[in-house]
């Protein structure tokens, strides 16, 4: 009730034509009284009507972007009056380049769509906007999927299950390389519980066209040794990568994979760190780590 009657009374003094005055010390309300009179702000004046919070949430708001991208970007005020509450509150921890990126990212998405964005979402896309990464990738959904797995198991995957360590780094790798301009030719993995596989972990297509065969590992874990009893070959050995169906199987295409093993194909393993940053060298035919600068991977 307190918010409610604060909130009426701001609107009777700008009405009245007295809010200036109240908002020589309180900026905000005066931009506030604009932005209420404007014509190109109405999801916004809706919500700030019916949300009895709405005077609070819009000064966190303004605070934490600026005057300046408040009174220029109508756009992030309406997509802000449409997300939920969760992710106002993530908005308002933006800066204001940050606050506009966002806006010009997901600002057209329909009311419905804005209105099932989450917390963790808008964790994984910050994640990429503070990388630097290019608009392309900062956008791409799967990326932003990924980049939210790194940052909510982050602070815990050093305890967590082997099937989660293995998927964090797949996520890791996977992540990293399709940021640096690589297009993954597997199914992208998008939950840190997704069912463990054997076999290739992840297939790429450079920038420049060629291609790269990648073994993902979370922290220390090594490559798996040959295994006499099973007659299977050392992993990530061309001879492993080249057991029949394999490539295949990874990519879901037998054409495609058959140009990859006849084209001079790179054997990388990515070794992920519990931030999710990611170090690469490369694996010789017999499937072990080229050592020194000749092993040097750098996507």
């Amino acid at each position: 009730m307190k918010n409610q009657l604060k909130k009426y009374g701001l609107i009777l003094l700008m009405l009245l034509g007295i809010g200036q005055s109240y908002a020589q010390e309180e900026c905000w309300l005066d931009d506030l009284a604009g932005i209420m009179q404007g014509s190109s702000h109405e999801p916004f004046r809706s919500f700030i009507t019916n949300d009895d919070n709405g005077f609070i949430k819009f000064k966190e708001l303004y605070d934490s972007v600026g005057a300046n991208t408040i009174r220029n970007n109508s756009d992030i005020l309406n997509l802000y009056a449409r997300v939920p509450d969760a992710v106002k509150d993530k908005m308002s921890d933006f800066a204001g380049g940050q606050a506009v990126r966002f806006t010009r990212d997901f600002g057209n998405l329909l009311p419905s769509q804005s209105r099932n964005l989450d917390a963790d979402f808008v964790d994984g896309w910050k994640r990429l906007d503070d990388l630097g990464v290019d608009d392309v990738a900062r956008r791409n959904l799967e990326n932003i999927v990924q980049s939210s797995i790194i940052n909510k198991y982050a602070h815990n995957i050093a305890s967590a299950s082997q099937s989660r360590k293995g998927n964090f780094g797949e996520v890791g790798a996977d992540l990293d390389l399709n940021i640096k301009g690589y297009e993954s030719l597997q199914i992208r993995i998008n939950n840190i519980n997704a069912p463990g596989h054997n076999g290739i972990d992840g297939v790429y297509r450079a920038p420049d066209g060629s291609y790269i065969i990648v073994e993902a590992k979370y922290g220390s874990a090594k490559l798996e040794s040959a295994n006499p009893s099973t007659g299977l070959p050392r992993q990530m050995s061309d001879d492993w990568i080249e057991r029949p169906g394999e490539l295949a199987n990874a990519i879901g295409n037998q054409q495609l994979a058959q140009t990859i093993l006849n084209s001079d194909y790179k054997r990388v393993l990515a070794r992920v760190a519990p931030d999710g940053t990611v170090t690469y060298r490369l694996i010789d035919e017999e499937g072990y780590v080229i050592m020194g600068g000749i092993g040097n991977f750098n996507p």
